[in-house]
C-alpha cells in the first residue's frame, strides 16, 4: 500500500511554504509533504530528502492527522521530577548551611529537618550540581 499526504488546503500550503523558509529539519519535513503531495512515493522522497523511509511515513502521517503544526518536534514528556523547586531550594539551603561535607550528611540533615521523607545520594548530587553547590 502506498502512502500519500492528504489533499493540502490553500492555507496549509501557504503555512508550509513559510515553515520551509525556517530551514533545518522543518524544511526537510515540509519537503516530504510537498513531494508526497506531488504523488512521489515514500522511497523516492526518502532518497531526495535523505531521511529513512520510516521517518518519511511518520511525517506524512503526522501531517495527515494534525496538519502543518504536526511537523514541529514535540517535547518528550520524560520522567516527572521527584522533587519540586521548593524542595530543591531547601536541599540547597541545607547543603550551604552545612558547608563542605559529605552527601551522606546532607542527606541525613534534609531528612531530619523534614525537607523530604527519603532521598538518594545520587538525587542530592544531581540537585546540588544543577545549583552549583559543591561538597567534599
Amino acid at each position: 500500500m502506498t502512502l500519500y499526504v492528504r489533499p493540502i488546503e490553500v492555507a496549509e500550503r501557504a503555512k508550509l511554504l513559510r515553515m520551509e523558509s525556517e530551514g533545518g529539519e522543518i524544511q526537510r519535513r515540509v519537503q516530504v509533504i510537498l513531494l508526497s503531495g506531488q504523488r512521489q512515493q515514500v522511497q523516492d522522497i526518502a532518497v531526495a530528502v535523505r531521511l529513512h523511509p520510516i521517518n518519511v511515513r511518520k511525517w506524512i502521517g503526522r501531517f495527515n492527522r494534525i496538519g502543518p503544526e504536526g511537523l514541529r518536534e514535540r517535547q518528550s514528556p520524560g520522567r516527572p521530577r521527584k522533587f519540586d523547586d521548593l524542595v530543591r531550594l531547601e536541599i540547597e539551603r541545607v547543603a550551604r548551611e552545612l558547608g563542605r561535607t559529605s552527601l551522606n550528611k546532607i542527606r541525613q540533615a534534609v531528612i531530619e529537618q523534614g525537607v523530604v521523607d527519603d532521598i538518594s545520594l545520587e538525587e542530592i548530587r544531581i540537585i546540588l550540581n544543577s545549583r552549583g553547590v559543591h561538597w567534599s
